[in-house]
């Protein structure tokens, strides 16, 4: 049975530049050169700034490497290309987040030689430099398990520059950089049921985790079904450190003269049958849509498999009048909700956690 947990949260910006843009892509540019733009989306109803989906998942990757994750090392092959390690058994960010090599075994004719008839199979017989070799595809690719919306704000925001200079041996320099205020949300799904199951196969064409050769020499054991799987504790960890990394969103990035508290302020969450994220467009209009949140719930509770955890930093947001904690704990009634602090939300989705 497919599991995931989908939910959403939303931060608070007080005078923040999350995620840094270029100035080749701003449509009006500042005359100024030493201007350090935003990311930002515009449509008719105004302008939104924003956080790449990569960076979410850098800064999740982050917090988990500092919670004792194993992250990979990537290599570099040319200017254009880098490749992970390819060892989402070891390696938390290949596991949870994914990863693609695509990449050629190649070998000399005295070491194609050397191998036996079963490890022969796949090479093809190539000429390079008046030498020949033998190649073979050992291009593997896994999905993520972890899928996140970019961090964006859920109104329109009048971006503000704000000036400074830097002193020096003769004339100030004039810089500025761009900042905003506003609440921001984003979207996640994490395939709980397939965190931490690894598929062993000689198709280099499709999704594979390993290639059969890989196993023995990286000592790892393959099931029946041909499948390598860590044990429920190593699962549940990384889990864990996940949402944790979610729970505690913070960053290094634009810090210094905009420190922020980034960590969430609300969260919903509940595991579904189905991947699509109903909980993805819930801030509308700067505000939560009840709703459009309760309607979304109500459509798709065939596929509900676990209560709906709930959580709201007290004074974050008002709902007719009243903090948002208070007013969904009237609104959201019922065995199949649990609303409490953004902790008590995550800390109650763990505790009752099966793996």
């Amino acid at each position: 049975m497919n599991r995931f947990l989908i939910g959403c949260i939303a931060i608070e910006t007080k005078n923040a530049r999350l995620n840094g843009s270029h100035r080749d892509v701003e449509e009006n540019s500042s005359s100024i050169e030493n201007v350090s733009y935003t990311k930002k989306i515009k449509s008719r109803n105004g302008i939104y700034p924003y956080a790449s989906g990569q960076y979410v998942k850098k800064n999740i990757k982050e917090n988990a490497r500092n919670r004792g994750q194993v992250l990979s090392q990537v290599k570099s092959i040319d200017t254009t290309q880098a490749v992970s390690e390819g060892h989402p058994f070891k390696n938390y960010d290949e596991d949870v987040m994914g990863f693609m090599n695509a990449t050629k075994l190649v070998l000399s004719e005295e070491e194609y030689l050397k191998l036996d008839e079963g490890e022969k199979i796949g090479f093809s017989k190539k000429s390079k430099n008046k030498k020949t070799v033998y190649e073979k595809n050992i291009t593997k690719k896994r999905r993520a398990r972890l899928m996140v919306s970019p961090l964006q704000a859920i109104s329109s925001t009048k971006i503000q520059q704000e000036f400074a200079t830097r002193t020096t041996d003769k004339t100030n320099t004039l810089y500025s950089k761009e900042v905003y205020s506003n609440i921001m949300s984003m979207g996640f799904n994490l395939d709980i049921g397939r965190v931490g199951i690894f598929t062993v196969s000689e198709d280099s064409s499709g999704f594979r985790d390993y290639a059969p050769e890989e196993v023995e020499a990286l000592g790892l054991n393959v099931n029946n079904e041909g499948i390598i799987e860590l044990d429920k504790e190593d699962k549940f960890k990384r889990i864990e450190d996940t949402l944790r990394s979610i729970e505690y969103f913070n960053t290094k990035i634009a810090q210094n003269n905009n420190l922020e508290d980034l960590n969430t302020k609300f969260v919903i969450m509940a595991e579904y049958t189905i991947g699509n994220n109903i909980f993805n467009n819930i801030f509308r209009y700067g505000t939560l849509d009840i709703d459009y949140l309760i309607e979304a719930i109500e459509e798709n509770e065939e596929f509900r498999k676990s209560k709906i955890y709930v959580g709201v930093r007290k004074g974050f947001m008002q709902k007719n009048g009243e903090d948002l904690r208070d007013y969904l704990e009237k609104i959201l009634v019922g065995d199949k909700y649990f609303i409490g602090t953004v902790k008590d939300a995550f800390d109650k989705y763990l505790q009752e956690l099966n793996i």
